[in-house]
């Protein structure tokens, strides 16, 4: 049997000959190419009742119960083959990548580990679960069942609070903070990385009771932002920094008065940079006020001063200078690795500052 079909360009008869079967189809109405359907059939992956997979195959974290995007590092679980983020792990990025470079490894998750450990022998497993991360630090909850970060108000009822967090994207968190707020756990509290920019309007941000201060660098990176409950008298004052962002702000408290810094600086500033825009920033506090409270995520570790280009040595040479008191030598983040001091509180507070209190992340 044969098939005409007409050409393309020019109005001739074409003969063509089938070679396999008689049910080929063609690509177009108006070409000669085609492909046969029964050889198609006969492939065994062809779904006759194609469709959208059913729900979404993300899968939570084992240790966090978060999701794991596709965006974030993860690593398989040898023993329960779940997915475990790299930060819940206590994995750094470059022991994630020899991982991966391995075609056979094993690595097993904490709570798999624990459960191994508790089936040992004499075996003490509440040492090692207290350096194991929790997965909310702030959200933990003491023996009477209500959360620790509430604990400073309850004791301190008349005493002005102020507080530093860093929070690593506003949006997702602000629902806490404002509880936070709300409860007046809080009289101050300063907000590192926030990661957001001038399509955030301060109405999303709104509090009932409290004055907004912010600084913003782009969405997804960075950010300082101040709540100050408004029976506080807070004026800002303008900076000028190109390396570290900071928010400057004259206090007054009752008869009191003094200067706030709430600043964060980026882990790939150097030193001299970063010591030019403190110089800036402390001679105009010192102008404003002989008391002076820096708070701020300034990723220079105190307590070991001689690691990372030194940075941690130059913050304490700016504190010698200015005669700031470094009120935090503990780890504010441990992990599986080693423990650092990343965020730094520094005071030079004549009438004397009564406590302080740090969580480790």
């Amino acid at each position: 049997m044969v098939v005409g079909s007409v050409g393309r360009h020019i109005g001739i008869h074409l003969i063509k000959r089938v070679r396999f079967t008689q049910c080929r189809v063609n690509y177009y109405n108006n070409c000669d190419a085609s492909f046969n359907v029964e050889f198609l059939s006969l492939c065994g992956d062809i779904n006759p009742n194609p469709g959208p997979t059913v729900g979404k195959t993300t899968s939570k974290c084992s240790f966090c119960g978060r999701a794991v995007a596709k965006n974030r590092l993860a690593i398989t679980c040898a023993s329960c083959c779940q997915q475990t983020h790299i930060k819940c792990g206590g994995i750094t990025v470059k022991n994630y990548k020899k991982f991966l470079s391995c075609s056979n490894y094993c690595w097993d998750c904490p709570t798999c580990l624990r459960n191994l450990l508790q089936q040992l022998p004499f075996a003490n497993v509440d040492d090692i679960i207290e350096q194991v991360p929790a997965n909310d630090p702030l959200q933990n909850t003491s023996s009477h069942g209500e959360p620790i970060i509430k604990f400073p108000r309850k004791t301190n009822k008349k005493e002005c609070i102020i507080a530093l967090l860093n929070v690593n994207s506003l949006p997702s968190k602000f629902i806490e903070i404002k509880e936070w707020l709300v409860d007046g756990v809080f009289d101050i509290l300063c907000i590192q990385e926030t990661k957001i920019d001038s399509t955030f309007p301060n109405s999303q941000f709104h509090v009932n009771g409290y004055n907004i201060f912010r600084r913003d660098r782009k969405k997804g990176g960075g950010g300082v932002m101040i709540f100050v409950r408004d029976s506080i008298v807070a004026r800002p004052i303008k900076t000028k920094c190109k390396f570290v962002e900071a928010i400057l702000l004259n206090l007054t408290i009752g008869q009191t008065r003094f200067a706030l810094v709430a600043a964060y600086k980026p882990p790939s500033v150097d030193n001299v940079p970063f010591t030019s825009d403190m110089y800036s920033l402390l001679d105009k506090a010192t102008s404003q006020s002989n008391n002076i409270i820096c708070l701020g995520d300034l990723n220079c570790d105190i307590s070991n001063t001689l690691d990372d280009n030194n940075k941690g040595k130059c913050l304490l040479d700016i504190c010698d200078i200015y005669d700031l008191d470094s009120l935090n030598n503990s780890p504010t983040r441990i992990s599986y690795q080693r423990s650092s001091c990343l965020d730094d509180e520094c005071s030079r507070f004549f009438q004397g500052i009564r406590n302080f209190r740090g969580w480790s992340q």
